[in-house]
């Protein structure tokens, strides 16, 4: 007997089509073994249930689950002077705002995407990354569109509604993996390998010393937002700038890549002081470089190490307080998250009731 058609929370078009059905691989059933009438199903990324052996099953999470979510460290951002307004950046259905802390997201706001995606002009019609203009209620916005590393850039001035396609064609395709806003100027953009000064409406290409012009931004001080940091395309070598990007110098060349399993780097930079930097170290662990030497954290001592492939994927470190950092882990099953609240001294697994999905 096949099963009813599933009720859904209204909105956001869960009402029909595919998100009513109960099938495909990443499904399942779970019965009750205490009640024969009960059951909970998965799928589509949420969560069924039945109280009468199936004759009707409904929707059973808490409300919203959200969208799949990009491959960046950079897929959330918070307005600096609202924290209740930030964006998500999403692969399938783009950047999705909210101005309620999370409470409720505006609906449609990439509406110009699927035509680029149709025109050719954009890969795919997921987003990635991105940043609010650095002024208190501005709902000026520049961000990445298209598919994985091969992203254009976009602006809006509303906040979603509309959008303005700002690159296009192969020469400017970038992962763009890293996009700010300089604070302390605020028509200064630096989104992958190119930077603006006109608040996101043109973008130039970074002059990177010649031996490293496949280079891209990864990373800013946000105590001193003239400073940025940048890679080459091997992930081998850390490039700075103390001006804007307008001069760069080799930052760190060590004999190993600041990359392991996938093709993404792992990279923060300090918050507070611009001479130092988080990725990994010659073992895939996490480090910290001063511009001087190297401090092991030696965090994944305190995880799974014999899971397949697993190292020390994501870095962040809080932006109030350089003593807290956050290390995500790559591979799934084990321990997801460590944290530490003294600089790396001692590190502590918070992964509590969060999905071991690297």
């Amino acid at each position: 007997t096949s099963l009813p058609e599933a009720s859904t929370f209204p909105g956001l078009g869960r009402e029909s089509g595919w998100r009513r059905w109960i099938d495909g691989n990443l499904s399942g059933i779970v019965p009750n073994s205490q009640d024969k009438n009960e059951a909970v199903f998965y799928s589509r990324s949420t969560l069924f249930k039945t109280t009468d052996a199936a004759a009707t099953i409904a929707e059973s999470a808490t409300g919203w689950t959200g969208y799949a979510w990009t491959w960046t460290d950079n897929a959330a951002v918070f307005d600096r002077f609202d924290s209740s307004r930030f964006a998500l950046f999403c692969n399938d259905v783009g950047t999705k705002f909210t101005t309620t802390g999370g409470d409720w997201f505006h609906e449609n706001t990439n509406p110009q995407a699927w035509t680029w995606y149709k025109e050719g002009k954009v890969e795919w019609y997921g987003t990635l990354s991105g940043d609010f203009y650095p002024e208190e209620g501005s709902e000026i916005m520049v961000a990445s569109i298209g598919y994985y590393w091969k992203t254009q850039l976009m602006r809006t001035e509303n906040l979603g509604k509309s959008w303005t396609l700002v690159t296009e064609g192969d020469a400017d395709e970038n992962m763009n993996l890293f996009i700010a806003f300089n604070p302390e100027h605020p028509n200064v953009v630096y989104a992958g390998n190119k930077y603006s000064t006109d608040a996101g409406k043109t973008f130039t290409t970074f002059p990177f010393p010649v031996k490293y012009y496949n280079s891209y931004v990864v990373g800013m001080c946000n105590a001193y937002p003239d400073v940025i940091f940048a890679m080459d395309e091997n992930c081998t070598v850390i490039l700075r700038s103390c001006d804007q990007g307008q001069h760069w110098q080799v930052y760190a060349k060590p004999d190993w890549r600041f990359k392991y399993f996938d093709s993404l780097p792992t990279f923060a930079a300090d918050p507070h002081n611009p001479d130092k930097v988080y990725t990994l170290d010659r073992t895939h662990d996490l480090a910290c470089y001063d511009g001087e030497k190297w401090t092991p954290f030696n965090v994944e001592d305190h995880v799974d190490r014999d899971i397949s492939y697993n190292y020390i994927r994501n870095v962040a470190v809080d932006p109030n307080d350089s003593d807290i950092i956050y290390a995500g882990m790559f591979a799934s099953g084990g321990s997801m998250v460590m944290r530490t609240l003294d600089g790396g001294e001692t590190w502590e697994d918070i992964s509590y009731n969060l999905s071991r999905m690297g």
